[in-house]
């Protein structure tokens, strides 16, 4: 729910908006993980939920009294790159008068000066690089449906409406997607178990966004459905996030 143009208005976001529009075909692997077979330790939405909160909390210059170590990796990892946390969590229309909100997980300054916007994701999902058919509209057609390719949709239209309707001045260069998982460490005989190591991995807008998806327009002055005329979002669209 937000105000604009002296409206109040309630828009769905841009979980359900882009699964409408490029992949409603596609369903997350929700078995369950092998932990013998793989040394990839599963997240939850709960925990990816608490990472944003602490994140959230720390630009707003509050300081939770126990990190946890996802949120610790992350902020040693734009520290150790000369980055500054801005904001976190910023709500932001779409682009092209979609009548959608998303938020930028969030927002940096590099040791250059430029922005960065950050699609914050915890854990790594089963099956992440499995194809399920290609996108199912233009210009993407023959792009693969896998869940790393839909966080990079997710990024790029966050990015998109940052740039278009909040006027920020973020090159597309400067987005970038940032996974936090756990990972165990082998067991040396004789030697106690260690514990498991927290990875950090920088994903790129691959070259298929920087080119096909461009830049749009933004929405004008009181686009958007005022709240009387239109039912609530459905509560799962804010639980089914990419936290896995």
């Amino acid at each position: 729910n937000y105000t604009k143009g002296g409206r109040e208005i309630e828009c769905g976001g841009i979980h359900s908006f882009l699964r409408q529009r490029f992949y409603a075909h596609h369903r997350s692997n929700r078995s369950e993980r092998k932990h013998k077979q793989t040394s990839i330790i599963g997240s939850s939405v709960a925990q990816g939920k608490l990472v944003d909160a602490q994140i959230e909390a720390i630009t707003k210059g509050q300081k939770p009294k126990r990190l946890h170590k996802l949120t610790v990796a992350l902020l040693d990892w734009w520290k150790a790159r000369g980055h500054t946390l801005h904001a976190a969590q910023v709500p932001v229309e779409l682009a092209q008068g979609y009548a959608r909100m998303t938020q930028a997980d969030v927002i940096t300054q590099g040791p250059d000066g430029r922005l960065w916007v950050w699609e914050v994701k915890t854990g790594w999902p089963v099956g992440f690089y499995h194809s399920q058919g290609n996108f199912a509209s233009a210009p993407l057609t023959d792009i693969p449906c896998t869940q790393e390719n839909i966080w990079y949709l997710q990024l790029h239209y966050t990015h998109q409406a940052l740039v278009t309707c909040a006027a920020l001045p973020i090159d597309l260069e400067c987005a970038g997607v940032l996974q936090v998982y756990q990972k165990k460490v082998p067991k040396t005989k004789g030697l106690p178990r260690q514990e498991a190591k927290v990875i950090v991995e920088h994903r790129s807008v691959p070259q298929w966004l920087r080119t096909r998806v461009p830049l749009l327009a933004p929405p004008t002055l009181g686009l958007g459905v005022p709240v009387l005329l239109k039912k609530r979002p459905r509560k799962e669209e804010h639980e089914e996030d990419n936290h896995q």
